[in-house]
């Protein structure tokens, strides 16, 4: 997750001198820039940031805790030379917006491959705020992804010629965990779409999708019906994307309603159906707000996507302990953003940036027993007493000499720590943005 090197942990504690620089990436060119007055040692890079935005230099953002916020941060540059202004208004003006920015901690002495990442971005937008100044602001790579329309298929009429007008253009539904209408009539959960009136085809979701209990139930016009006599179950493509069909061997006389597990931990439909929250939310973010997956049976948690998984992982593993289940039915109109803090809120997490710019997820109860270290945004906390549980505050630009808390988790020793302690050595120089912390066990 973008610990720091123990190198630069050692260079810091022996006092080396050490700098924030920013690296911006356009066009196949990357430029360095230091902060004013702090040169990068044995490199020359232009002294031209002003501020990086916020002095406490925090990783994440949160909003009351447990809704997703985004992590904009606002780098200022001063021009030498008019350099600026030229990369602003040069050729490559058009690819300015969307250019990857990566702000970084270096020593002396420190390869570069040790130097610690704080945050990965790109530029949102950019301005002139003075005579020789220029703000540059950031976003996490994928942040304007949460905004739009999950991406699940619309049923055009291309793909779907004979279905219901009713029906056309709408969004596919895309299911997750069990619906089962066991203890409301039974007489199906959900309505099928009619997505052709030709063959009969009646539409519960995108994907690959299992059967309730050992098989479908359907109902037609509240009627339950019988697999192989009445209908049977295909997955069918149009469009390139695998969809899930109800198939009638004769007309229906109502509305079609059924009872399903929906998608699986593999996509096949033969799988385990995924009904942890955290472990829906991993695959809906990587494959259907991420990425656009057709047929689900190949989706992936790509390892160099901006899904955090581990992270997804603990949270899972955390939430099974209480038997927790969670079922969905996503109408596919749905913006990322607002069904991921549907889903924060109502289960007590909470999303956030990691500093590579992957998404991650933690359970807010985590800080105040169980804390994911190698997420944690270490200066973003407040002072406790030693053996008190750690407090947090939002956003804060204060600074502490020595941090403790009890009952952290480690994920490099995979269980949970007696006592953790976060010490910064250069806390007495008054300094509130070289971020400077580490993790050590109290015991050491």
């Amino acid at each position: 997750m973008g610990l720091m090197s123990q190198a630069l942990i050692d260079a810091l504690i022996a006092g080396k001198t050490r700098a924030c620089i920013m690296e911006w990436t356009m066009a196949g060119t990357t430029r360095r820039y230091s902060k004013d007055g702090i040169a990068a040692p044995s490199y020359p890079y232009p002294q031209s940031v002003l501020s990086f935005g916020g002095e406490s230099g925090n990783v994440l953002s949160l909003l009351s805790g447990r809704n997703l916020a985004d992590d904009t941060r606002h780098v200022t540059l001063f021009e030498q030379n008019g350099d600026i202004t030229k990369i602003i208004f040069g050729e490559d003006a058009e690819k300015v917006v969307g250019s990857s920015v990566v702000l970084k901690l270096m020593a002396e002495d420190v390869d570069e491959e040790n130097w610690f990442t704080w945050y990965t971005g790109e530029v949102a937008d950019y301005g002139r705020d003075g005579p020789g100044r220029w703000t540059l602001t950031l976003q996490p790579p994928y942040a304007d992804q949460l905004s739009s329309r999950i991406k699940t298929p619309i049923l055009t009429p291309y793909d779907f010629p004979d279905a219901d007008d009713a029906v056309k253009n709408k969004s596919c539904p895309l299911i997750w965990g069990i619906h089962d209408s066991l203890n409301t009539g039974r007489d199906g959960l959900l309505t099928a779409l009619s997505v052709d009136t030709v063959n009969d085809y009646f539409l519960p979701s995108h994907g690959r999708t299992q059967a309730a209990g050992s098989t479908y139930n359907v109902w037609d016009d509240g009627t339950l019906k019988t697999v192989t006599t009445h209908y049977t179950i295909e997955n069918i493509t149009r469009g390139g994307r695998v969809y899930t069909v109800i198939a009638f061997l004769s007309t229906p006389t109502g509305p079609v309603t059924f009872d399903i597990e929906g998608m699986t931990d593999d996509g096949t439909g033969s799988g385990a159906t995924l009904t942890n929250i955290a472990e829906q939310l991993k695959f809906l973010l990587a494959n259907w707000v991420f990425d656009e997956v057709t047929d689900t049976s190949g989706y992936t948690i790509p390892a160099d996507g901006p899904v955090e998984e581990n992270s997804f992982d603990l949270v899972a593993s955390f939430l099974s302990r209480s038997g927790d289940n969670s079922s969905r039915y996503l109408t596919g109109d749905e913006t990322a953003e607002s069904l991921i803090n549907d889903i924060l809120s109502k289960k007590n997490l909470f999303g956030y940036w990691t500093n590579l710019g992957k998404f991650a997820l933690a359970h807010c109860d985590w800080f105040v027993d169980d804390i994911y270290d190698s997420a944690l945004p270490w200066f973003s906390f407040g002072q406790r007493g030693v053996g008190q549980d750690l407090g947090y505050q939002f956003l804060t630009s204060r600074r502490y000499d020595e941090i403790s808390a009890k009952h952290l988790y480690s994920s490099s020793d995979g269980d949970f720590l007696e006592q953790l302690r976060v010490i910064d050595p250069d806390a007495g120089l008054g300094s509130k943005l070289d971020l400077n912390l580490f993790w050590s066990k109290a015991s050491e």
